[in-house]
């Protein structure tokens, strides 16, 4: 029996402001910043057993007749793909050669609470227990709360806070899905920082980012069904190329470049499974 594979995906955006700033271009790149990242829309269909990605041009094999559950918010829905394709979903769809059966519950604007919620849904369980792979995304509401909220005067601590309490429904949802499917195995994918398109200005925003990932990589390191892929390297020093109008989500090529990685670590999993046989 195909052994159950979970992905999880998470954009997850960490910023460090020097103490505040009431700076007037600060604050206008900010509203702009806030106002297209309220503007969302999107979603998908297709198939095949092979996929070359534009990363590497190597094959990746899948086995036949896959359920794939895919959760969270607005990039596990596609928002910002101007192909409409659902995002990374709808291209892992298009390029496997499958009979595919896949549910979305990505809803544009969730966040790690909600998620909790919704997978205590009836109907996320019964597709979460039949699925072979759960592809998600969730964190990068849950930062935007604080932006939205104190973007005039921006502090290190609310931040800090958000990221503490995130980490703990982290670990909720890690041990909620596996209570569900403890044949799973979890990727959690690392965020990508597109702020730093947005704020220049801001010269911690690097190091802040490669922190919060390495403190979302500790949590997912408890559980042994789980595993963390680092995404921001894919966009790094050209962002604003694989972001959409929007200067948040990604764009069709940012998308590509999240399916290619995922499928690339996922991989390793079905050869391993296949080598057994």
């Amino acid at each position: 029996m195909f052994k159950k594979i979970i992905i999880f995906t998470s954009l997850f955006i960490f910023i460090l402001l020097p103490t505040s700033f009431a700076n007037k271009s600060l604050s206008e790149n900010a509203e702009m910043f806030i106002e297209r990242y309220d503007k969302q829309s999107v979603q998908q269909e297709k198939i095949n057993n092979t996929l070359i990605t534009n990363i590497d041009k190597r094959p990746y094999f899948f086995p036949q007749n896959l359920k794939i559950t895919a959760l969270g918010d607005s990039l596990t829905k596609g928002v910002g793909d101007e192909t409409d394709n659902s995002g990374y979903v709808g291209l892992i769809e298009d390029n496997l050669e499958n009979e595919i059966d896949i549910d979305n519950f990505g809803i544009s604007g969730y966040r790690s609470d909600q998620l909790l919620k919704l997978i205590k849904e009836p109907d996320t369980q019964n597709s979460l227990k039949e699925a072979d792979l759960v592809l998600m995304t969730i964190g990068a509401n849950d930062m935007m709360k604080v932006f939205k909220r104190d973007f005039s005067h921006l502090k290190v601590e609310p931040f800090f806070n958000e990221l503490n309490d995130f980490k703990k429904r982290l670990t909720n949802i890690f041990k909620e899905i596996h209570a569900i499917n403890s044949d799973a195995k979890i990727y959690l994918i690392g965020f990508y920082d597109p702020f730093s398109e947005y704020f220049p200005e801001i010269e911690e925003l690097s190091y802040i980012s490669s922190s919060w990932s390495t403190e979302t990589n500790k949590v997912t390191d408890q559980f042994e069904y789980a595993y963390y892929i680092y995404t921001n390297p894919l966009f790094k020093g050209d962002v604003a190329n694989y972001l959409s109008d929007d200067n948040f989500h990604p764009n069709n090529k940012g998308y590509t470049k999240i399916a290619n990685e995922a499928l690339r670590h996922i991989s390793k999993e079905v050869d391993d499974f296949y080598d057994t046989k």
